[in-house]
């Protein structure tokens, strides 16, 4: 299976045409916020999948990594690499053997606080 690179663009809205129920011939436009499901992995093992807004997503990687106490200092990853699949997309984060033998001790304790999407908390 080949991997496609993210493009990422700054469009993370969308206008939207909405036919209200009640008024079938009515139709307004709004503006909706895009959120897709991320998922992140860390050294090759899924650890968890989020929904939010597809924009700063190396940055949300390293922000999560550090809130969750995955890592300590943002020079314990070593990589990140961003891929979109048909689904969703992918965030590979390499970090050092140390705190990846630490997050599998603890996987699946995690409970997604905000934007949770599908890791089943």
């Amino acid at each position: 299976m080949a991997k496609e690179k993210l493009i990422q663009t700054s469009h993370t809205c969308k206008e939207v045409l909405i036919q209200k129920n009640n008024h079938p011939e009515e139709v307004v436009k709004d503006i909706l916020a895009e959120e897709t499901p991320v998922a992140i992995i860390y050294n090759g093992v899924s650890h968890v999948v989020m929904m939010v807004s597809p924009c700063d997503l190396e940055d949300f990687a390293r922000g999560f990594s550090i809130t969750e106490g995955i890592i300590e200092s943002l020079s314990e990853i070593y990589s990140i690499e961003v891929i979109k699949k048909d689904n969703g997309i992918e965030i590979n984060v390499e970090i050092s053997t140390e705190k990846f033998t630490r997050l599998k001790e603890i996987r699946r304790n995690l409970t997604g606080r905000t934007g949770c999407g599908l890791c089943g908390a």
